[in-house]
């Protein structure tokens, strides 16, 4: 059996339907948190995998509560030899989630007892669910109703103007790793998921537009240079471990992965 839990179940879901399609006749089961510990203690010999998905936003009155219920089923996975798998959203809106994880890996590192398999998985700007959460469902919303879309811009000290750039992951993507992963079973460690090429709102927005066959009609407000400390920094996601490992699969551009996400999942055709 692979048990999926955790705070996100429209990605819980997601990913346990990709291991249903691909492994014909295993049970895969997805379970919220309440008595979880109890349910891996009496059926501990039936449960091949674990996986453990994060809430979409992290918030910090939460953290201690997070931290007790992963040490819990970390706990639970090394005492019954049971491979385990942690996902996260690295970018969070309060950006507290490597601090967390960084307590959590050092807890990690004083336990002797471990699961066969252990992997952290830290994805970036995750997109497709239809959830109407992320990035590109914003825009999508903002482009279908009002026609255009206004981008923020900063201005620099050299006149030179640059704006938000997040590294845009399709979820079939992360689907894929996980179950690449499970399959294939590498080191225990820590890996980052997405395509490692930041792009702009203004790249997204044009892939939008280019979608729904409208005319591109963006604007943007400006930041004077006295503003340009809030600029957010580019998402940089480091994939060497990921390539190190030998997963060598493509991840979608937002080109290809917004054409197919609003084509088969926000207009289902």
């Amino acid at each position: 059996m692979i048990l999926i839990t955790g705070k996100y179940e429209p990605l819980a879901d997601c990913i346990a339907e990709k291991f249903r399609t691909m492994q014909n006749g295993v049970e895969v089961q997805v379970r919220n948190s309440i008595r979880l510990i109890e349910y891996l203690y009496a059926h501990d010999k039936e449960i091949e995998m674990l996986l453990y998905v994060d809430k979409r936003q992290s918030e910090t009155a939460a953290a201690p509560s997070r931290m007790e219920h992963l040490q819990s089923l970390w706990t639970a996975a090394a005492k019954h030899g049971i491979p385990l798998m942690l996902l996260f959203f690295k970018y969070n809106i309060d950006q507290n989630i490597d601090s967390q994880l960084e307590k959590y890996s050092t807890w990690i590192g004083k336990q002797f007892q471990k699961p066969p398999y252990h992997y952290l998985f830290k994805m970036s700007e995750l997109y497709g669910l239809g959830d109407r959460m992320s990035v590109v469902d914003e825009f999508y919303r903002e482009i279908t109703t009002r026609g255009s879309l206004c981008i923020s811009r900063w201005e620099d000290d050299n006149g030179e103007f640059s704006e938000r750039q997040l590294d845009y992951l399709h979820v079939l993507d992360v689907t894929r790793v996980i179950y690449w992963f499970a399959v294939h079973r590498p080191a225990s460690g820590v890996y980052e998921i997405g395509t490692g090429f930041p792009r702009t709102d203004t790249a997204l927005a044009e892939a939008i537009f280019r979608t729904i066959k409208r005319p591109s009609r963006i604007s943007y407000h400006l930041f004077p240079s006295e503003k340009a400390s809030s600029a957010p920094p580019a998402q940089v996601t480091k994939l060497h471990n990921l390539r190190h490992i030998g997963y060598k699969k493509p991840f979608q551009t937002i080109e290809t992965g917004v054409k197919s996400y609003i084509h088969r999942v926000i207009l289902k055709e």
